[in-house]
């Protein structure tokens, strides 16, 4: 039994030690890649390039090389924000942001008999299940999306997902008590069908070198529409009545998005993969080639025919199970990224840094700053927003997996690091260690795990199940969450902090050791080398 064991135990060290040794390897192929090979070779040699379809704007304007790849990064998202087609689809995750940041100022009001206008304020459990139904309608929306029998184009997803949350959004200004809980849970449920839509349309129609960036434009517009959502409600909330303007005015940004998808075309993927009978009821004639050629010529109008031709044929090279054309559950099931995806889930909801930021008041009560809560608040909000768009440029610098090594090694010291200082007490230079610990584990988790786990999973799944993967990663995420939500208070009063910081760093181990030997590495790759290498992988 010791024998065994101790190769348990060795095991374990291993498989860490090849952890941190490969993110070594990682963090130094990186540091080389900016350092020039030759002495002699000429300047344009020198310069990083890793977006070669980007024009160069601020780059060249841009002398010191060490901030040039913070201007590539600039320069990429500046192309991405002016393509449409990662536009209008990001408007969704604007509509998102904002529906958040304007949320708690339509709750005061809502419970305030002098600000909630001519309907009578609503009990804390009213509240309750205004907030909680459209969190059970995202869920049920992901839910329907992932009992769907076919693949639908994710184009039309988000048309008649933004017709919905403009319909939605107006209906608010007619609304009482009953009406809202409705809406609300309507609301939730367009969420939840369009959130995997959102991110398969921009996958599947930019290119591989961009794929990465564009998960940053995508998250900087949520992050935008949070912050107009919280200056909307700052401005309303004194207003009587005005939390029906808080949510009705989602339907501005919703029509726009709607308008701007019913301009764009189907993806190629889409339309490379799809049937007849899908692409007839799109009341589209032709042969899925020759569609899907004419849909990258519009997302692509300044690249040559040849160049489209090769990108076509990179696209009918993903395999596909001519014998099953309709995904389903159990199809999904078997695939290997689910497998991924739900360990990603896992280990990213209990990497303790969502549980602690969403309780983060009696968190930081307990652990001594009781009397700070506020300015604290706010400084740990102001590195969360932003080590976000950071964490875009390191996912593509490291890698997705060298991303989420770095993430899961880095919350696991941090959270030891604050399981020592709850232990040996409160003294002010423990306390100091104590928050840039819980500053640190928060920041590794907006750099690494917030941005890389969802955007492995758009790029793991299949053409013809990605859609429906995104679903059920949606539903793996809530369910996680909303089981952790209900557990960390009750194990918060039982057991203190301590044991909880010393759990979620144990966590952290294991999801590296996960990490190390299930996670593929995608970034650069096109969708059909992805699929590929999974399935041998599988074999």
């Amino acid at each position: 039994v010791e024998l065994t064991t101790a190769d348990v135990f060795w095991k374990i060290y291993s498989s860490l030690k090849a952890s941190a040794e490969e993110l070594s390897e990682t963090l130094k192929k990186v540091s080389q890649e900016r350092t020039p090979c030759e002495e002699d070779e000429p300047p344009e040699t020198v310069q990083i390039r890793p977006y070669a379809s980007v024009p160069r704007r601020l780059e060249l304007y841009v002398p010191w090389k060490s901030l040039q790849p913070f201007a590539q990064e600039m320069d990429a998202q500046v192309h991405l924000a002016s393509s449409s087609h990662v536009l209008f689809p990001s408007l969704f995750n604007f509509v998102s942001g904002f529906e958040g940041g304007v949320t708690s100022f339509a709750v005061l009001q809502l419970t305030d008999a002098h600000l909630v206008g001519s309907m009578l304020p609503l009990s804390a459990w009213d509240i309750g299940a205004v907030v909680s139904s459209r969190v059970c309608g995202a869920l049920c929306g992901s839910t329907l999306l992932l009992c769907s029998s076919k693949e639908t184009s994710s184009r039309d997803v988000l048309l008649w997902t933004a017709v919905g949350i403009t319909a939605i959004s107006l209906g608010t200004f007619f609304a009482d008590r009953n009406t809202l809980l409705l809406l609300r849970f309507l609301a939730g449920l367009a969420e939840g069908v369009s959130s995997p839509a959102k991110a398969a349309y921009v996958v599947e129609t930019v290119e591989a070198e961009l794929r990465g960036a564009s998960n940053g434009t995508r998250w900087a517009a949520f992050a935008v529409g949070s912050c107009a959502g919280v200056a909307a409600g700052a401005l309303l909330q004194p207003i009587p009545g005005s939390w029906q303007m808080m949510f009705g005015v989602c339907a501005v940004p919703a029509a726009v998005a709607g308008a701007g998808m019913l301009m764009l075309p189907h993806s190629p993927r889409w339309l490379a993969h799809a049937d007849s009978a899908s692409i007839a009821s799109c009341g589209l004639r032709g042969d899925s080639q020759s569609l899907a050629l004419a849909s990258l010529k519009v997302l692509r109008p300044r690249r040559k025919d040849e160049e489209l031709l090769t990108e076509l044929s990179i696209i009918c090279q993903g395999s596909r199970n001519t014998e099953t054309p309709n995904a389903d559950v159990w199809e999904m099931l078997r695939h290997p990224a689910t497998e991924i995806s739900a360990m990603l889930n896992f280990f990213k909801q209990a990497n303790g840094t969502i549980a602690v930021t969403t309780y983060l008041a009696p968190v930081m009560a307990a652990m001594g700053f009781r009397d700070h809560l506020a300015t604290f608040s706010v400084v740990l909000t102001a590195v969360r927003s932003v080590s976000t768009p950071m964490g875009i440029v390191l996912m593509d610098k490291l890698g997705r997996r060298g991303s989420l090594l770095l993430g899961c090694l880095g919350s696991a010291g941090s959270m030891s690091v604050l399981v020592l200082s709850n232990t040996f007490g409160h003294a002010s230079g423990l306390m100091t260690l104590s928050f840039a610990s819980l500053v640190a584990s928060s920041a590794l988790f907006e750099l690494c795990w917030a941005p890389t786990s969802f955007q492995l999973t758009t790029e793991l799944y299949p053409q013809e199940l990605r859609q429906h993967g995104l679903a059920l990663s949606h539903v793996f995420n809530y369910g996680i969450k909303a089981l952790e939500m209900q557990l960390f208070p009750l194990l918060l009063g039982v057991t203190g902090l301590s044991p909880l910081f010393g759990a979620f760093a144990a966590v952290n181990v294991a999801g590296a050791l996960a990490v190390f030997h299930l996670v593929p590495e995608t970034s650069g790759r096109s969708l059909e080398e992805v699929e590929l290498q999974l399935w041998q992988e599988e074999e």
